[in-house]
């Protein structure tokens, strides 16, 4: 098991242990008794996004084109395929889960691996499912918002899920693990460098920076679980700083 899947799943076994004594902790707003912690938390998070993964995603601009950028951001998506294959199964998305499947065989032969995004020539328009979207369908409540160290904006509900979602994916038994997790550090980097920028504009327009983070993961995470069904919400801006040592995707 990863060491951040055990990190997460640690920290989202103890606050529903806890049952109501995380309710019951003073300082936070309904939704986030947790925030004295959670905040000393995001406080940590962006001391190692300034300081470190800020000044790599800079130089990993400068030193590569967009066509490779683009290419690994493909193949690192190909690569989620069959995890979120196996949650529109479980989610009873029997349409969604043909076109997940689909997709990842358009992509994989036509794709050369997925390193070309041809699914959506055919149609075939990605998105990605979790555990923790298949367990909020399933009707297991999200509990209260966690941010986790390195991991970023979570909830207990989300913790499980990724735990349970490493066993999903094949890529631990295919694929050595140093090679996993040179692809999953280039991905990370890759995906806080898409959206470094809209981070950095919103840090300097909010009165709380991490109020504004969590309403935008809290909205998008439930957006997520609806499939795009209902009202539009804006698009979170929260960054998932996880090194999958295990899964080889992200």
């Amino acid at each position: 098991m990863k060491p951040s899947a055990r990190l997460s799943l640690a920290l989202a076994a103890t606050c529903l242990a806890l049952g109501t004594g995380c309710a019951s902790l003073a300082g936070g707003p309904p939704g986030d008794p947790l925030e004295p912690m959670n905040r000393k938390v995001f406080g940590f998070n962006e001391q190692v996004q300034t300081r470190l993964l800020a000044p790599v995603s800079r130089a990993w601009l400068r030193v590569t084109s967009e066509a490779a950028r683009d290419g690994i951001h493909h193949l690192m998506r190909n690569l989620g395929s069959p995890v979120t294959l196996v949650n529109d199964l479980l989610q009873g998305e029997l349409r969604r889960a043909g076109g997940t499947f689909a997709r990842f065989l358009v992509n994989t032969t036509l794709g050369v691996g997925g390193i070309y995004e041809m699914g959506e020539s055919f149609g075939l328009e990605h998105h990605e499912e979790d555990f923790g979207q298949t367990l909020a369908v399933w009707g297991v409540p999200p509990g209260p918002y966690l941010v986790l160290p390195l991991l970023g904006s979570s909830s207990p509900r989300a913790g499980v899920g990724m735990f349970v979602d490493s066993s999903f994916s094949p890529w631990g038994l295919l694929i050595d693990q140093p090679v996993r997790i040179g692809l999953s550090a280039v991905d990370a980097i890759d995906s806080y460098a898409r959206v470094m920028d809209r981070l950095d504009g919103l840090r300097e327009t909010s009165v709380d920076y991490y109020a504004a983070i969590r309403s935008l993961y809290l909205q998008d995470r439930e957006q997520e679980i609806r499939n795009g069904r209902g009202e539009d919400v804006p698009e979170a801006m929260g960054i998932d700083y996880d090194v999958d040592l295990s899964a080889g995707g992200p």
